[in-house]
């Protein structure tokens, strides 16, 4: 099949999208005139996960500017002001709105959120009417990474959610519930809740999204007719610690493993291709708007190289263009230019994935593949032919002293041979620190899974996954001996889905939905989109690649329901370890 298609239209950011056309580009677009653009950080990256630069300016938007920057004044033109309503951003607009410092003709006023009405009153004060031609709020508090992923992008979040020794921040749940609210809104579902009962800021965070979709539903549209309608939505709030093994573990699929070994800023992969002075830079957008990243993106690395090729010769563009010469043509034909053109980007983008794969494997190969082994059967407790594992004490201790092993590296290791073991007892933790020459500083950082209720000193009672989870299986493409682990959040969605999900562990805050889950599986593959449930997950403490990857694996097998899956961030195993150094440590 070929891969130059279109995206489809459904999916978060497709909705938002059309959220921010409708109500910010296309009501603002006048014929014959331009505007300019002028963002947040928070606005930039909300933009640029809907948009193309391109794309921007073919609605009259002349130049995209950050309000935190210093600009030129550019008298001649309106400019929309994309923000959120913080104490921050609107210093930086009344200095842009102040007839003495003026930075531009007037401006239309976008916030991503609720004004408060302190803030409001302040703008009315300081601000004329000349200069404020408009003023909407779109509620837009979320950015949305792809079609079925979400991301708060909240580096308050977890601190505040986790830390164990500081009393609950009420104002910050409360920001955390606004934001979840406006993905509610986006999507025009108002959810059942159901969360975690093991750690009870899951409870306060179900509570105040609660009282803040009561607070909020003037943002719902048509409330008659949702009640009246077939489809539900559950929001489940999870905590990171219903699994801490797979923030840990390496995953062996392409978009995983991108983002865990590869130098990637705002989904940018850059590399450089060529010899000494010819070397270039080049780069890709990993976006879903690329039908071949979609493809790939979930496949084991062991076998993408070999689907980019197969594509790459079944496409019906390249079968079209090989007759094209390689060199300079005379006076081609429109059409054939266009052909050329098209082949020389789809060359592009196959070239990048497959370096993309190439320097994975590279990296991989280089010792790193003795450590992913250890790491799969110290997740699962079996070997790679399925044997129940030994005490691994040599191999762990062998692996942490290896000197080509980095120090993330090793931390893990350690804490996936305390998980094995379901804890260990302090002792013998201070002596695997001595004989692996670990700083006690830096092991330090480990322990602060306590913060998550995971006690890892009480031999036999360290449950670093939710054992109140029924297992569950999936029907995927096979199992690579690399990829034994699969993460807890495929059994906890089919448990949702088919209700299976022991509701004693995992409660609905007050009513729950009046339907038959198990009805809604393969059968309604061909049922009208306004039938279609909604499932929203929310970690607290991050969401894994792996995690995203199973979303989509369980709703290509449940065609009635759509899956959005989140968190306050996005994490890589390094991440992971990072976020936990932010927590004080227990052990001195």
């Amino acid at each position: 099949m070929p891969f130059n298609k279109g995206s489809s239209g459904t999916g978060i950011r497709n909705i938002c999208r059309q959220k921010l056309l409708d109500r910010v580009f296309l009501a603002n677009k006048v014929e014959h005139e331009w505007k300019v653009l002028v963002v947040d950080d928070f606005a930039m990256k909300v933009v640029s996960s809907c948009f193309k630069t391109e794309e921007i300016l073919a609605y009259n938007i002349a130049l995209i500017e950050t309000l935190e920057e210093v600009r030129e004044p550019l008298l001649y033109f309106e400019a929309i002001y994309m923000l959120q309503p913080t104490k921050e951003s609107i210093k930086h607009l009344k200095v842009d709105l102040n007839p003495t410092g003026q930075m531009y003709k007037n401006g239309h006023l976008v916030f991503l959120d609720a004004v408060p009405d302190d803030t409001f009153e302040g703008l009315s004060k300081t601000l004329s009417s000349d200069m404020v031609k408009s003023l909407i709020e779109i509620d837009v508090m979320f950015l949305p990474r792809e079609s079925q992923v979400y991301s708060l992008q909240d580096p308050l979040f977890y601190s505040a959610y986790f830390d164990a020794l500081k009393d609950v921040n009420a104002s910050h749940f409360e920001l955390t519930a606004k934001k979840l609210v406006t993905l509610f809104s986006t999507l025009n579902v108002i959810p059942f809740i159901r969360y975690r009962r093991n750690f009870i800021k899951n409870l306060i965070l179900a509570e105040t999204i609660e009282k803040e979709l009561k607070l909020q539903k003037h943002l719902f549209k048509d409330l008659t007719a949702m009640k009246a309608s077939k489809k539900t939505c559950i929001l489940l709030i999870l905590d990171r610690g219903f699994d801490c093994i797979s923030p840990i573990v390496h995953d062996f699929t392409f978009q995983a493993m991108a983002y865990d070994l590869l130098n990637i800023e705002d989904d940018i992969y850059e590399f450089i291709t060529g010899y000494a002075e010819g070397k270039t830079v080049q780069s890709i957008s990993l976006s879903a708007e690329d039908s071949l990243w979609c493809k790939i993106r979930h496949e084991h690395i062991a076998s993408v190289t070999k689907i980019i090729q197969s594509i790459f010769e079944a496409d019906d563009l390249l079968k079209s263009t090989k007759h094209i010469s390689s060199g300079v043509l005379d006076l081609p034909s429109m059409n054939e230019a266009l052909k050329k053109h098209l082949q020389l980007k789809t060359h592009e983008r196959f070239f990048a994935y497959r370096h993309m794969a190439n320097e994975i494997m590279k990296i991989y190969c280089d010792g790193i593949n003795l450590v992913y082994e250890l790491e799969q059967t110290l997740a699962t407790r079996t070997d790679s032919e399925q044997r129940k594992a030994s005490d691994m004490y040599e191999s762990v201790t062998e692996a942490i002293r290896n000197s080509n092993v980095d120090l993330p590296e090793k931390l893990r290791l350690l804490l996936l041979y305390i998980f094995y073991h379901k804890g260990i007892k302090e002792s013998k933790f201070k002596d695997m620190l001595k004989k692996t020459e670990i700083p006690v500083s830096e092991a330090n950082t480990i322990t602060n899974v306590l913060h998550f209720d995971i006690d890892l000193f009480k031999p036999g009672y360290c449950e670093p996954l939710d054992s109140k989870v029924p297992k569950k299986e999936i029907e995927t493409a096979p199992r690579y001996k690399q990829s034994r682990w699969n993460p807890v959040i495929n059994d906890i969605m089919i448990g949702c889905i088919d209700g299976t999900l022991s509701e004693g562990a995992y409660p609905y805050l007050k009513e729950k939905p009046d339907v038959t889950f198990k009805r809604t599986g393969y059968w309604c593959s061909d049922k009208k989109l306004d039938n279609v449930s909604h499932l929203v997950v929310f970690i607290a403490g991050g969401v894994t690649y792996s995690e995203i990857r199973c979303a989509y694996e369980v709703m290509s097998k449940y065609k009635g329901w759509d899956i959005f899956i989140g968190g306050d961030d996005i994490i890589t195993p390094d991440i992971f370890i990072e976020k936990l150094k932010e927590l004080p440590s227990f052990i001195s």
